[in-house]
This record gives structure tokens, sequence and C-alpha cells, in this order.
């Protein structure tokens, strides 16, 4: 009887002396949103592109502006604040409209995103280009 026991005990540990169990796969959902990447030019709705983003200008002035999901915007550069609303005639394009503040409305064209994050955003009326990224603030 003790050696049934002893083997018995052995075989338990040796099940046990293995490596860790495999983990299991994860669903293929979870899988393509970790792989999903940020993509400026594919954002095409008010819901998606909903967010505070941090723009600097060629002149060394910054701003952040807040998108949010009803198509309405809020600016800040400095002391000032614009508010407004945006409409998105085709991915990665946004139509701005200014009901406060002294920024100037239009529509600009954002540009591939970087590798440091950071994308471009052309306006169409003057050429002007800013450099856009996530706010992490």
């Amino acid at each position: 009887m003790k050696k049934l026991i002893a083997l018995s005990c052995f075989a338990s540990l040796a099940g046990c002396s293995g490596s860790e169990e495999a983990p299991e796969p994860m669903p293929e959902e979870e899988v393509a949103a970790e792989e999903a990447v940020f993509d400026p030019l594919t954002l095409a709705t008010p819901e998606e592109s909903a967010g505070t983003y941090d723009v600097a200008y060629p002149d060394g002035s910054m701003g952040t502006i807040t998108l949010a999901a009803d198509g309405t915007f809020t600016f800040t550069s400095g002391e000032e604040t614009s508010t407004g609303t945006f409409e998105m005639p085709e991915a990665g394009r946004y139509c701005y409209t200014v009901e406060t503040g002294n920024v100037t409305g239009g529509c600009y064209a954002n540009g591939p995103l970087a590798e440091d994050g950071t994308w471009t955003s052309t306006s169409e009326d003057t050429g002007e280009v800013a450099t856009v990224s996530v706010s992490e603030g």
C-alpha cells in the first residue's frame, strides 16, 4: 500500500513539474483590437474622432483641440478659446465652423501617421501645415 501511495505522489509531482500550461488563445476580436493602430486617415465620423489633440504650428505656437462625439469642438491656444462645430465630409478630412473665438474655420486634411505618433493637418484654404498628436494630458 505504501508503494502505491508513493507512486501516486510521484506521478502527481511529475505532472506538475512540466512547464506551465500554455495560455488559452485570445478570441479574434481581442487580437484585432490589440493590433488596431490609430490612423488619422481612416477617422470618418465625429464619434471615431472624439478626443483631445495637441496642435503645433510652424510659427512655434501650440494649441489643444477637443473634438466631441456630437460634432462640437473647443480649441484653446494660450488664453484664447474658440468653439464651434465640425463635419467630416470624408475620412481624414475635417471642416470647422467657428461660433465663438478668433480662429479661422475651414477644411483640413490629415496626413498619414508618422513613426513618432504625429501626423500633419493641412488647411485647404491657406496650405498651412500643423503637426497634430493625441494629447497626453
